[in-house]
């Protein structure tokens, strides 16, 4: 459905309002790359807490989790890339159905 323009005031507001939103997507992805990064250095830290203790009774408990900590932070980096994708295609359809916007400067 395109969009109807009636002055290129509100053209200008729209194609703001896209860039925006572009940056806005681009911090989402960034939010979720730390959140993974976060996941995974808290299972690789599980994965080697029994080396530092040889005598720990529950380290096969600690690998495990660690080990689901990593696993996850490959599942949180796939959704958001996923989801980074998803809403870029969608800004670029939005994008091809505004006028153009001419700089007066």
């Amino acid at each position: 459905m395109p969009v109807e323009v009636s002055s290129p005031a509100s053209a200008l507001r729209d194609q703001l309002a896209i860039d925006r939103t572009q940056l806005a997507n681009e911090r989402t992805l960034l939010a979720y790359l730390r959140t993974a990064l976060a996941l995974f250095l808290t299972g690789m830290s599980g994965v080697h807490l029994p080396d530092l203790e040889t005598a720990m009774a529950d380290a096969r408990w600690y690998r495990l989790a660690g080990w689901l900590f990593v696993a996850a932070s490959v599942v949180v980096t796939g959704v958001g890339y996923a989801r980074f994708e998803s809403i870029r295609r969608r800004i670029r359809h939005q994008l091809k159905q505004l006028p153009r916007v001419e700089s007066t400067l």
